[in-house]
């Protein structure tokens, strides 16, 4: 009888484990997400260590600015992403608050659904 009440848990369990990475584009969309939210540190667990450091600049230069004055909204206009086995390279080209579209590559490694 105690197998039987275990089973539950050891299928959530076994769920759980087996859900699928986040793709490329997911990830590339949840970055930027959280950047336009000031939402840096989870924005850093999604980065390469050389764009964790860009990041710590972008937050030291808005923390003089009012939290609610620097919440943007990008708009991705365009959002393609080539997969070499367990990296990807993104281009996308972004529209913020409805000003200038300007096209970014990425280059990352899984690291995570963040």
């Amino acid at each position: 009888m105690r197998v039987v009440s275990l089973l539950p848990v050891l299928l959530l369990f076994i769920v759980a484990a087996c859900q699928a990475p986040d793709s490329p584009e997911t990830v590339v969309r949840k970055w930027q997400a959280h950047i336009d939210n000031n939402e840096f540190d989870k924005a850093k667990t999604l980065s390469t260590p050389r764009t964790e450091q860009l990041l710590s600049w972008m937050e030291a230069l808005l923390s003089d600015m009012e939290a609610d004055s620097v919440i943007t909204h990008t708009n991705f206009v365009e959002l393609t992403c080539r997969e070499n086995g367990d990296k990807a390279v993104c281009y996308y080209g972004l529209e913020a608050e409805g000003n200038c579209s300007t096209t970014v590559s990425c280059s990352f490694g899984r690291r995570g659904n963040g």
